[in-house]
């Protein structure tokens, strides 16, 4: 007989096997993806600061390289001799037109000693330095902090070999209402000594339009470089605010992301897609072959504890675990019945028909036992031709001699075995207590006791253990060894049940033969 496991056991094999290794590989592909994410967000970040800081450096260098522009223009004695007094057509042509050829920023300012405009170059022409005025504003930053440098003695010392680097003013500043670099620097001459308090300067504004964000791109490595007064928060574009000296953003940088971490990680998705597949594979594979060693692991266990604790020929309850379940039963404050069956005639069956007809019997014996049961009850076989049935649900005889009853007519029909008609009876000794009356040792004597008074009367009946019947029993071993060879004979039929509300303490109930 084969042992099926159960679904609750299936159940807890694949909760404690399938489960952790499923959540292993969730671990480990969550760690992975984990990893991988924050590296390649990492390497992303990593690149725009870069960029960030390579941008940022340019466009320092470009301020150094305006004002460098604008030294070889504004330091020079020729510059002081035409703005001292102002000669306009030699400024427009030098500190102008010539000044814009060479560099190209849009915008030439030359300033007086009061900061008036007395010169403005725009894209390469002259126009009148009025239209300075509105800008005037934005420059005065710079052009207090290199008055106040000039005051200093910074241009001095310049001059006098104190300094390697002319005094200049470079900031962002917005003119006309675009973003530009700004440089001022003193007109003086080298060989002469400054006049500090009426320096005239010298303006170079550059705007940040689009070809200085080409240029500014192509010089730093970027792409689709440009300056906005407002950014637009792509979060597909890096972003660098020009912020002035006095703390004002003046405008945005933008350009195209670079994404060193997504190319990476495309390029390794499918790559690692297929490791993971191949991964969960070897897992499936592994589960699998987890699952199985569990499972016969677990019917094993499931088979060894059933053949302990049941008969290989019937399937049914054997004797230790009847002897477990009746102990569990008298242990309980409920009444209980127990019934022990001998079966008559058997050993006839066995020698006439042979052995594989006596298994069969025994195995149809038990059949129609189990149909008598209640769901509350335990049919065992106990051993040879001796079965057991255990009955919470009986407390009184006559519930006890009714099932009798019917365990004698069942067993009593006819048995086809293998073309065979045979015949039996069976002996009913039974047992009643209520709660707690006797444990197991002893209601399995009491039952024992009224089997075998049953089979002295006769076979083929039913006793309800009494306490008188123990002397009895006694004489009659004594005297006759042999009540329990079989008996050939006359039909069993049933003797008249006991009345319903007769005493059970002082009656000795049977069913006995009748001819």
């Amino acid at each position: 007989m084969g042992i099926a496991l159960s679904p609750a056991g299936g159940r807890h094999a694949a909760a404690v096997i399938v489960i952790p290794v499923i959540v292993a590989l969730l671990a480990m592909a969550a760690t992975v993806g984990g990893f991988l994410y924050w590296s390649t967000s990492n390497s992303d970040a990593r690149a725009v600061q870069r960029q960030t800081a390579l941008i940022d450096h340019t466009l320092r260098s470009y301020f150094a390289l305006q004002a460098e522009n604008q030294e070889s223009w504004a330091l020079w004695s020729d510059a002081v001799d035409h703005t001292h007094p102002f000669d306009a057509e030699w400024v427009d042509e030098n500190l102008g037109a010539e000044f814009y050829e060479s560099f190209g920023y849009e915008q030439t300012v030359v300033l007086d000693g009061e900061d008036h405009p007395i010169y403005l170059m725009r894209n390469g022409r002259s126009v009148d330095p009025t239209l300075l005025a509105p800008d005037l504003q934005a420059l005065a930053p710079l052009l207090s902090r290199l008055r106040a440098d000039i005051a200093t003695g910074a241009l001095r010392a310049y001059l006098a070999g104190g300094r390697s680097n002319a005094p200049y003013a470079a900031d962002y500043a917005q003119i006309a209402g675009t973003p530009a670099m700004v440089t001022v620097m003193p007109i003086a001459d080298p060989s002469r000594e400054p006049d500090e308090a009426r320096q005239y300067l010298h303006v170079a504004i550059d705007f940040l339009d689009e070809d200085y964000a080409s240029y500014l791109g192509e010089a730093s490595l970027v792409e689709d470089a440009a300056f906005r007064l407002t950014t637009t928060e792509n979060p597909e574009k890096a972003t660098l605010p020009l912020i002035n000296a006095s703390g004002r953003i003046i405008a945005f940088l933008e350009w195209r992301q670079d994404w060193p971490g997504r190319r990476l990680l495309a390029e390794t998705v499918p790559a690692l897609a297929i490791a993971m597949a191949l991964a969960t594979i070897l897992f499936a594979l592994l589960v699998e072959r987890l699952y199985r060693y569990s499972m016969a692991l677990e019917a094993g266990r499931a088979r060894a504890e059933h053949e302990a604790n049941h008969d290989a020929l019937t399937g049914l309850p054997n004797r230790a675990c009847f002897e477990r379940r009746l102990g569990e039963a008298t242990a309980a404050d409920a009444p209980v019945a127990l019934f022990a069956l001998d079966l008559d005639r058997f050993k006839q069956v066995n020698d006439t028909l042979g052995h594989p007809a006596g298994d069969e019997l025994i195995r149809m014996v038990g059949a129609r036992l189990a149909g008598l049961i209640s769901s509350s009850g335990l049919l065992a076989r106990m051993g040879g031709d001796e079965f057991s049935i255990l009955e919470p649900a009986i407390a009184q005889s006559e519930e006890a001699f009714a099932l009798a009853a019917r365990i004698v007519e069942a067993v009593g029909k006819p048995f086809d075995l293998f073309g065979n008609e045979a015949r039996i009876g069976v002996s009913v000794g039974i047992a009643l207590s209520a709660r707690r009356q006797a444990g197991p040792a002893e209601m399995a004597r009491r039952a024992d006791i009224a089997l075998y008074e049953a089979k002295g009367n006769g076979r083929n009946c039913a006793m309800i253990y009494e306490p008188g019947m123990e002397a009895a029993v006694n004489r009659r071993r004594s005297a006759e060894p042999e009540l329990r060879e079989n008996q050939p004979g006359p039909r069993d039929v049933l003797k008249e049940l006991p009345r319903p509300g007769s005493t059970f303490g002082n009656q000795s109930a049977s069913l006995a033969k009748a001819q």
